[in-house]
């Protein structure tokens, strides 16, 4: 199991760093391009959510970024220093917020929201 984690400041730059290194760590494991496509569509709506909502931007609050994977599972896990979310079922593509959580839903095998903490699952299929 390969596992790759960082806590970053509240920072776009950073936050990108940290996706595109990820997405490289996994392309050079030859993972499927279907699978690394959702696992950076995760991650960019996942760290976007905390970067904007979470912590309001602010650049002292931190990111607690967790990936881990084998050949059979991938596992993103995103903390922020905000005061969590409320998962709405109800939320449509197109109302203002919540998009990106439903997005994220609809591209995982299992989301658990605890506070701040958004966890995911996806099956290498």
């Amino acid at each position: 199991m390969d596992i790759i984690r960082d806590v970053i400041n509240t920072d776009i730059n950073l936050i990108e760093k940290f996706n595109k290194g990820v997405i490289e760590v996994l392309k050079n494991k030859n993972f499927d391009e279907d699978l690394i496509f959702k696992i950076r569509l995760i991650l960019d709506e996942l760290t976007a959510n905390s970067y904007k909502h979470g912590n309001n931007k602010e650049y002292d609050r931190k990111i607690e970024c967790l990936v881990m994977f084998d050949d059979y599972f991938c596992i993103v896990s995103v903390k922020d220093e905000g005061c969590g979310i409320i998962c709405d079922e109800d939320i449509s593509f197109y109302s203002e917020h919540g998009r990106g959580i439903k997005l994220v839903k609809s591209i995982s095998n299992k989301v658990l929201v605890n506070g701040n903490t958004i966890t995911t699952l996806i099956y290498n299929e």
